[in-house]
């Protein structure tokens, strides 16, 4: 899928935007899949598996109504921040904060905010190649949080449980 994405993308000329100089293109694609591959699966959901010619719409994974945003940081000075260029680049209903492990192999899911409480917490950072607005995890709900709300959505959906 990795793979995919990123010829798509060379293919039609589109610029991955690469913060962090150390990583390919594919490596950023992979991570950023991993964790939005990783936060379906904690919610017992289907990751968007669509390959687009730009970025997605902000639509990592949805469930019901609801999209979420998933950001996978790989620096060790992004790690803790949740952050997007500006307001208007968090286009769905909830930002997920993950991180990768040390041996590449897993997702720490940090946590999450709904847009609105983002946009309240939100402080700009320069993490060395421009401002932008972020929240810290430690001001996120836990994962759990997010996950009763998706299994509520469902339950009053499908009639179904993760």
């Amino acid at each position: 899928m990795t793979t995919k994405r990123c010829e798509t993308k060379s293919k039609h000329a589109v610029a991955t935007q690469k913060y962090d100089r150390r990583r390919t293109d594919w490596e950023i694609c992979y991570f950023g899949f991993m964790g939005e591959v990783g936060v379906a699966r904690a919610l017992c959901i289907e990751p968007n598996w669509s390959v687009l010619i730009g970025g997605d719409s902000g639509a990592d994974v949805s469930f019901g109504e609801k999209m979420l945003q998933v950001k996978t940081p790989l620096t060790k000075q992004t790690q803790d921040w949740l952050y997007f260029n500006d307001e208007e680049r968090l286009s769905a209903e909830y930002g997920v904060l993950c991180n990768i492990d040390e041996y590449e192999t897993s997702v720490l899911i940090r946590g999450a905010v709904l847009k609105e409480d983002f946009l309240s917490l939100s402080v700009t950072k320069n993490f060395g190649y421009g401002e932008r607005i972020a929240v810290h995890a430690s001001q996120m709900a836990p994962m759990d949080d997010l996950i009763s709300a998706v299994q509520a959505v469902k339950q009053q959906t499908v009639g179904e449980r993760c």
